[in-house]
């Protein structure tokens, strides 16, 4: 019986941990895949914030480390229980204990609408276009895009002056050289 356990448990669990390890590495087609694509292109950009490290790191390994700790135990119980009961018992247990944390992440009433994914994404497309921490330092900026500092300094008249600059981007906000056609439609529209 331990052998048809173990034969039906490596019929069922491998290809499943072999598709959530694809899964997590980012290869494939899934939205959770893609998504993970963009994360690791800001992990390795070093665009992201502290809480972020932290929170892929312990995503990528509850989502890898954890399944193959889990079933190392399945496993071990498996082999070391003479049970015949106990087996099938143990087998289902751990088979439970790994789908409550898929469900709780599948789960709609955390997040109706996937308005947290949808936000977290976005913030990463910012970080991923648009290195933010670059913008901040003049310094790293020059470097980055290969700007002589002289033309910096030259055209916002020092070198400790940012792009997020809070004055400069309320006047912009309002120039129309810098806004679409529709932009100064509903522009116009509302000074009116």
């Amino acid at each position: 019986l331990i052998v048809c356990v173990l034969l039906i448990y490596l019929l069922s669990v491998v290809p499943d941990s072999l598709i959530s390890f694809f899964r997590v590495s980012g290869g494939a087609p899934q939205t959770y895949s893609k998504i993970n694509s963009l994360r690791l292109l800001v992990w390795e950009q070093a665009n992201d914030t502290v809480f972020q490290q932290v929170g892929y790191k312990v995503d990528r390994y509850m989502n890898t480390g954890y399944i193959c700790i889990l079933y190392c135990i399945m496993l071990f119980c498996l082999l070391n229980t003479p049970n015949v009961l106990d087996i099938i018992l143990n087998a289902l247990a751990i088979n439970y204990i790994h789908r409550i944390d898929e469900n709780l992440a599948d789960a709609d009433w955390w997040d109706q609408g996937n308005r947290f994914i949808r936000a977290g994404t976005l913030e990463l497309v910012l970080q991923g276009v648009l290195r933010l921490r670059v913008m901040e330092n003049p310094a790293k900026f020059c470097a980055e895009y290969d700007i002589d500092p002289k033309d910096w300094k030259s055209a916002l008249g020092s070198m400790n002056k940012s792009l997020k600059n809070e004055r400069v981007a309320a006047r912009d906000e309002k120039d129309k050289r810098f806004m679409t056609h529709k932009e100064i439609l509903y522009f116009d529209a509302a000074i009116r």
